[in-house]
């Protein structure tokens, strides 16, 4: 019996689960389950789940220029790394992000780490300041949206969190 289990397990870890990166900590078949809702959900890319994180790579826009006029605004949209703590994660709350793109998210809180593969710098002067305090209030320390590819997935993403939550 315990054979069978084993190879059920291998065969979902190979077959069913093969684009995800894991690392060689033991996962239970309910976290490879909630990974692959994560993978096929979630509107991001490089999923990779370990013992202790979940990290991601997201697509985050920001906007500076506080005017009516659209033309005189200038934002940016790049690719972020996230590694979120499982310890202690939670999931907050689920709907739409109500800044600039609208696309439905689920809200998490964990201890999160960011990282960014440019700077400030590139950007035009009069928006630096802008851009990264709008990034800053948009990025809160230990809050972030994870945003999903179909609204109709949330309550799955949001049980999929909740799973590999520890």
């Amino acid at each position: 019996m315990v054979q069978i289990f084993i190879i059920k397990l291998a065969i979902l870890a190979l077959c069913v689960i093969p684009s995800l990166a894991f690392s060689d900590d033991i996962l239970t078949v309910e976290e490879y389950e909630a990974i692959k809702v994560l993978k096929d959900g979630g509107n991001v890319s490089n999923l990779n789940v370990d013992s202790d994180n979940i990290s991601y790579t997201r697509n985050v826009c920001v906007t500076a220029g506080n005017t009516q006029e659209v033309d005189q605004r200038f934002t940016i949209c790049r690719d972020v790394d996230f590694t979120l703590a499982r310890k202690n994660l939670k999931v907050r709350s689920y709907g739409r992000d109500p800044i600039l793109t609208g696309e439905p998210v689920i809200r998490l809180q964990a201890t999160i780490t960011r990282k960014q593969d440019w700077t400030w710098e590139e950007y035009p002067v009069q928006y630096r300041q802008d851009l990264e305090r709008n990034f800053q209030r948009r990025e809160r320390r230990n809050r972030t949206n994870f945003p999903i590819a179909n609204e109709k997935n949330v309550s799955q993403i949001s049980n999929a969190f909740d799973t590999l939550a520890k």
